[in-house]
């Protein structure tokens, strides 16, 4: 390396960070010169703190290169000027001076374009083992990597987080006989964080959508996602890199292909019958402007990452590569239970183990899990210490929700969510392997009543009464007849699908409409092949339901009976309307009205025959009034205590205002002055101002009508 030359001697430059110490190669004299030559050289500024390197990318991306038919908004970054006493930053990529690099590797790299005079420099740096093209945009990226503050300190993250994946990903490069700058497309996808989810839905360590990592054996669940377990990602985005050269036998295109998907640059050759990435990426509707940045974005990062040296960062701190074991987890266990036993922190138990999505293993035994090396036997030696099981798996069937399964198993619903880390909005669906208590209370009804996830349902012996179409068959050949009641979030395809029919035939067999949502606590009947099991389905028991055509009068009958009413006719008398027969059989005129399906103007005619609904006894309707005035009084009740205690609160508030300052003798004059500022009663408000603008003035009138009531009387000659 290049000695430094001798600094102009000046005042004492401040302590340099640790940013700003590390050896860089240094300008040359036969380097362009500043135009405006300081007399004391400034100091070198601390590179930014970055808390998320992709977005600081992105927003670099957005300014440094903008989209066609928008101005570039800000001047390229420059290099600040080093003080004296600090080591200068590297030279520009427009210098002539030749850093000190290893030994090119250009025969086994293809590179391509001409440099330059200025940046001849570049060709003689070890290049990564991916073909180089000198494009505009992969120089503006190297140049934001090598003398930009913020790009320094993007870079400085990666490379520092690189250090935890390196030994892992090469090595599976090196089994699939791969170029080893592949390492560099996860540094770009996601930052070396496997914990990453981008907005589109992708996620992990190479960044895998959902439907992409199942075809590469990366299952997710409601417990697991493997797009972000390190090792699996990576054994997948490399056989999918694989299999997309395979295709092209170009890198440029296979890593355009990775970030844009495979049709997306099929389509942008065939169109522009080129497979020349980089013509493509300069086509309108060749390539995404995102994919056209992407492949010079991976090869910039790639040559800083074999060149550290050359740009400054050959003392970056490394992070030691994660070195775990793996042990296998009898039941379902919390990051914290295994930390407890092992010994290890729950922040390193998640950094082993990103792909563990609700801080626990999945319900199911036998799952392996990752525990900093030397752990494992420490954690079989003390798994016996966790006690009994207190949860088991529990798979949700078709028209199950947590309120049943809660009801169940003697819990509450928050206890449910909470032991399944569900938040309050989130839907269980059906097929959910979810934790239940190992052990449901001995007393179940009396643990629903304390827990309040049970209720004392009238006429709970009753059998359920369900309204079928008056069309719908009774029995049908080969298929044998079931009740499914409707939980929210139900719809007719599930349900169908779930039960071995169609949703023309569901539909009507149920008289209903196949585009309409269905409602919760509806009951649908169904015909299913008599051999199917349904055992991840809730049926009812059909032996406790009750069967009745909907509308007929056995049906209104026993639902009236069932509600403490009875259903009568009543014949019209003379002079009755329907305010005075709804008063007469304590019913609303809407009621009546509803029942019978009148219209407003409807008048009823002598001898007419209607429907009435009618309590069974004088005492039933005595308890129901009795019920709604009791509403009514602790409604009254609640509403005056809430006017008590706002009246206390404001009476309070007025009294701290008016109580004057305590005296205290030992307070010096000027600490006295400040305890008289801070009691200084609060400015009224512009409401109190302007009632006591208003009552000052009702008094002035009321004197002045006074006064001038005595002169007039005074004025009035005395009889």
């Amino acid at each position: 390396m290049p000695k430094l030359a001798a600094a102009t001697p000046g005042p004492k430059a401040p302590k340099p960070s640790p940013e700003t110490t590390k050896p860089q190669p240094t300008l040359s004299k036969s380097a362009d010169k500043p135009t405006s030559r300081p007399t004391q050289p400034a100091a070198i500024r601390p590179l930014p703190k970055v808390s998320d390197p992709l977005a600081e990318l992105s927003r670099f991306e957005r300014h440094a290169f903008p989209r066609p038919g928008r101005a570039l908004r800000v001047p390229p970054p420059q290099t600040p000027a080093p003080r004296a006493g600090t080591l200068a930053p590297p030279p520009p990529l427009g210098s002539s001076a030749q850093p000190d690099t290893r030994e090119n590797d250009a025969a086994k790299t293809k590179t391509k374009g001409s440099l330059p005079p200025k940046m001849a420099w570049l060709a003689k740096l070890k290049m990564p083992d991916l073909p180089i093209r000198w494009e505009p945009k992969l120089l503006s990226y190297l140049r934001f990597y090598r003398t930009h503050r913020r790009g320094r300190a993007i870079m400085r993250v990666w490379l520092r987080r690189m250090g935890r994946y390196k030994v892992l990903i090469e090595a599976e490069l090196r089994r699939q006989k791969l170029p080893q700058a592949l390492i560099y497309v996860a540094m770009i996808e996601s930052g070396f964080d496997p914990r990453r989810t981008s907005r589109a839905g992708a996620s992990g360590l190479w960044q895998f959508m959902a439907r992409t990592g199942r075809g590469y054996g990366m299952k997710r669940s409601y417990w697991v996602d493997e797009r972000r377990d390190p090792q699996r990602a990576t054994v997948g985005a490399l056989r999918y890199l694989h299999a997309l050269y395979k295709r092209f036998n170009s890198w440029e295109l296979t890593l355009a292909a990775y970030n844009a998907g495979f049709g997306a640059v099929l389509e942008a050759v065939q169109k522009y019958n080129t497979n020349d990435y980089w013509k493509l990426a300069r086509y309108e509707a060749g390539l995404p402007w995102s994919t056209s940045l992407y492949v010079p974005k991976i090869l910039a990062a790639a040559i800083v990452g074999e060149n550290r040296k050359a740009f400054g960062y050959d003392k970056v701190p490394i992070d030691p590569p994660l070195a775990a074991e793996q042990v296998k987890t009898p039941r379902s266990l919390t990051l914290a239970q295994i930390a407890r036993v092992t010994g290890a922190t729950v922040e390193q138990l998640r950094q082993l183990n990103p792909e563990l999505r609700r801080g626990r293993t999945p319900p199911r035994a036998d799952y392996w899990v990752r525990v900093p090396k030397g752990k494992a036997h420490s954690f079989y030696s003390n798994l016996a210490r966790l006690g009994a099981l207190r949860y088991r798996p529990y798979r949700l069937r078709l028209g199950e929700d947590d309120d049943s399964v809660a009801a169940r198993f003697g819990v509450s619903r928050r206890t449910l969510r909470r032991i399944n880390g569900v938040s309050t909005r989130a839907e269980l669906r059906p097929g959910l392997l979810i934790l239940v208590p190992a052990r449901a209370p001995r007393n179940l009804a009396a643990a629903r009543r304390h827990r309040g996830v049970g209720k004392k349902a009238k006429g709970k012996d009753e059998p359920l009464l369900v309204a079928v179409p008056q069309d719908s068959p009774s029995k049908l050949a080969g298929r044998r007849r079931v009740f499914y009641r409707v939980v929210l979030g139900d719809s007719l395809p599930v349900i169908a699908r779930h039960l071995g029919v169609t949703v023309a035939e569901l539909a009507r067999w149920n008289a209903l409409d196949p585009k309409a949502k269905l409602i919760s606590r509806m009951v649908l009947q169904a015909f299913v092949p008599a051999r199917r099991r349904l055992d991840d389905v809730k049926l009812l028991d059909a032996r406790r339901v009750q069967v009745h055509i909907a509308g007929s009068s056995r049906f209104l009958d026993e639902h009236e009976r069932r509600k403490g009413r009875r259903r009568l006719t009543y014949t019209v008398r003379r002079g009755d309307t329907l305010t005075r027969v709804a008063r007469r059989f304590k019913l609303s005129v809407g009621s009546l009205m509803r029942i019978n399906r009148f219209g407003r103007r409807t008048k009823l005619r002598k001898g007419e025959t209607i429907i009435v609904y009618q309590a069974k006894s004088h005492e039933a309707r005595k308890r129901a009034r009795e019920t709604l005035r009791a509403q009514r009084r602790r409604a009254l009740a609640a509403k005056r205590e809430q006017r008590r205690l706002r009246r206390q609160r404001r009476r309070r508030l007025r009294q701290q205002r008016r109580r004057p300052p305590r005296k205290r003798a030992h307070l010096t004059a000027k600490r006295r002055e400040r305890a008289k500022k801070a009691t200084k009663p609060a400015k009224p408000t512009k409401r109190r101002v302007r009632r006591k603008r208003a009552t000052k003035a009702a008094k002035a009138t009321k004197a002045t009508r006074a006064t001038k009531a005595t002169k007039a009387a005074k004025r009035q000659p005395r009889r």
